[in-house]
């Protein structure tokens, strides 16, 4: 039996965390997207094909902001430890050569974490 759209909408919200759970111990390696939850929802048949269309894109929508999300974190979490390293080892080095590329290096870094947090935004 097919919900109707409003069954869908209550089936949504009541299960929502419960497939989230049996997804993400089906999934070691690999995160849980919200396009996976809304998929499974409809293998289940506990939404309509109505509900799922006109949710697809909101949940494609979320999950490249979360992943654009993650890339900012990591890239800002390395671009911190790649600028400690470089105040507390190679500052006290004369080799210059090996400072400007690593400067150039760090700014590139630095140039994609902008980028990732305007994405954000």
């Amino acid at each position: 039996m097919i919900p109707s759209y409003n069954q869908s909408i209550e089936n949504y919200d009541y299960y929502y965390y419960d497939i989230k759970q049996v997804l993400d111990k089906d999934n070691i390696i690999k995160c849980t997207t919200e396009i996976m939850i809304l998929d499974e929802f409809i293998l289940k048949n506990l939404i309509n094909e109505d509900f799922y269309n006109d949710n697809k894109s909101d949940c494609i929508k979320k999950d490249k902001k979360d992943k654009y999300r993650d890339f900012y974190y990591s890239l800002l979490c390395s671009s911190t430890l790649l600028t400690l390293l470089f105040c507390f080892n190679l500052y006290k080095e004369q080799n210059k050569i090996l400072k400007y590329i690593y400067i150039s290096y760090l700014l590139i870094v630095y140039l994609l974490t902008y980028m990732f947090y305007r994405k954000l935004v």
